[in-house]
């Protein structure tokens, strides 16, 4: 099971390296998100993206940082 999971993540991690180097970008996953969703819900995609991407990583670093 480990051997086809580590496989199939590789297929995943190439695939996503190919996305990110045809969108280079210094505005992150929202704005990769804005570039591929639908016109209609691009705009909320690409908020609720970025909201997610600070509590998601950027507040719990915070708080480890404060805790030590």
């Amino acid at each position: 099971g480990f051997i086809l999971v580590f496989i199939l993540q590789s297929f995943v991690g190439a695939s996503l390296a190919e996305f990110v180097s045809a969108y280079p970008t210094e505005g992150g996953m929202y704005h990769w998100i804005a570039a591929i969703a639908p016109k209609r819900y691009n705009s909320l995609l690409s908020f609720a993206t970025g909201w997610c991407t600070v509590f998601g990583c950027g507040w719990p670093s915070i708080k480890s940082l404060s805790m030590s």
